[in-house]
């Protein structure tokens, strides 16, 4: 129990002083909003770009767990998108956003911060492959979803080649790309680089978290029976269902070592990307995604803690 406290003392105190500095007014949402583009643009994908190279390729590329997380992740974004669509008639973009929102992690602020404070380089190339799966099959669909929702006339083609372009240009990816050929290369990081790099790298989990614990301040927390409903069904296919898939499956798979299935199930039981917030807001669905948001990333700090709990290696 001590070493649990010890792991997550750290984690929540870096949030509240996110929430103390925008509640007693020490920073402005702007600023918490360019502290955020700073560590998915810039800080995150150096984090990457320097620790991949330092894996070798047969490490970085870890089947089972790329198999398992993909099931994991299209499973309940299918059964949210049929359910809302199709069961409560929802239109077409809101469903996919609370399906994006069921099925893709925080991996960049939350999950990528908790996993590196505990594994700290071990943790890359997991980080690395849920990256991967989370842009290019879950986001990629859900953007899919959105321009068929908004420009029904256009041919899926199109859609799907604009969308994986757009994809394609994430700093995150890029990072991910430049990273993999590295290590495939076995090509090392000149010294000057890899100095220039790191300071920026390490700035990536005290920001992140910071950053989070900043957003929660101030959001809605006007719960009517209609988002209680649907905050229940999403937190349970992002909590519960999402995790329990990763470990049945990772379980079963041959050559699963303890780092592989915490990082899987840790990662899987974050609370949801904050993109389910920018994009609930540019859809008009601010009263919805907010409080939504704000259950979910409450709730997963006692999944986290208790995937800590049982499955620290």
């Amino acid at each position: 129990m001590f070493e649990l406290l010890t792991i997550l003392t750290p984690i929540f105190c870096l949030m509240g002083l996110g929430y103390l500095a925008i509640s007693q007014q020490l920073l402005t949402r702007e600023h918490v909003q360019a502290l955020g583009q700073f560590v998915i643009k810039i800080a995150l994908p150096s984090l990457l770009f320097l620790n991949l190279p330092q894996q070798p390729i047969q490490k970085l590329w870890q089947f089972n767990y790329f198999i398992a997380y993909s099931v994991a992740s299209l499973v309940p974004f299918l059964l949210l998108l049929g359910l809302f669509r199709k069961y409560f008639k929802r239109h077409l973009a809101e469903s996919a956003l609370y399906a994006m929102g069921g099925s893709m992690a925080n991996t960049g602020f939350i999950g990528t911060a908790v996993l590196t404070l505990i594994l700290g380089a071990q943790a890359a190339p997991f980080i690395a492959i849920t990256f991967l799966i989370e842009n290019l099959l879950i986001f990629l669909l859900f953007i899919l979803c959105l321009e068929w929702s908004q420009q029904s006339s256009q041919h899926w083609p199109t859609l799907l080649k604009r969308s994986l372009f757009n994809v394609l240009k994430n700093p995150i990816i890029v990072a991910l790309c430049l990273g993999f050929f590295l290590s495939l290369m076995q090509w090392k990081l000149p010294t000057f680089v890899h100095a220039t790099i790191q300071p920026l790298a390490q700035t990536t989990a005290g920001l992140g978290l910071f950053v989070i614990g900043a957003g929660l301040y101030g959001m809605q927390r006007d719960f009517n029976k209609t988002v209680w409903k649907d905050a229940c069904i999403i937190a349970f296919a992002k909590l519960i269902l999402m995790p329990a898939l990763v470990y049945i499956m990772l379980k079963n798979m041959p050559n699963t070592t303890p780092e592989m299935l915490f990082s899987g199930v840790l990662l899987a039981s974050v609370s949801m990307v904050t993109l389910f917030g920018v994009f609930g807001q540019s859809l008009g669905l601010q009263a919805r995604s907010a409080p939504i948001l704000m259950l979910t990333t409450f709730g997963s700090s006692i999944s986290m803690s208790l995937v800590i709990y049982f499955l620290h290696p």
